[in-house]
């Protein structure tokens, strides 16, 4: 013989909101953090940096243009090009605010260094900010004539 219980559950209808709801509280939890956390990953020290490279007949120029493209202004920045053990830098003077560019060339190409057209060259540029937080940020330039 069955026992008759006086309890019953909830209905079908009721259980399907409450999962909803759950559904939603997570989603929403879900994505804020996400974006709070990419809104931070993206803050900082970064810039975007020109970097040209050009031998003539009697002189060199390396020229490099760098614009603050992060949220903390930068204190100091070098670009340097490497050819074998010989590098050739550029050292930024004077703070880059976020926004801001600043350029700068030299075409006193280091003892012992050559360069040839159509070759590439690995660049480093190297940032700090005004909080002492660093970045290093690596490309390739090609030597042009």
């Amino acid at each position: 013989m069955k026992a008759v219980s006086s309890r019953r559950g909830i209905s079908t209808f009721l259980a399907v909101l409450i999962l909803i709801a759950i559904t939603l509280v997570a989603g929403i939890t879900v994505y804020s953090v996400f974006f709070r956390t990419a809104g931070t990953m993206g803050a900082g020290l970064n810039a975007q940096v020109d970097v040209q490279l050009i031998k003539g007949t009697t002189t060199s120029l390396f020229s490099a243009s760098v614009k603050n493209t992060g949220t903390e202004d930068i204190s100091s920045c070098k670009v340097t090009v490497y050819s074998g053990t010989n590098k050739w830098e550029l050292t930024f003077t004077g703070t880059i605010p976020v926004g801001g560019s600043k350029s700068a060339s030299s075409t006193t190409l280091p003892a012992g260094m050559t360069l040839e057209v159509g070759k590439s060259y690995p660049v480093t540029v190297e940032l700090t900010g005004v909080s002492g937080s660093t970045k290093t940020i690596s490309q390739t330039v090609t030597c042009v004539g």
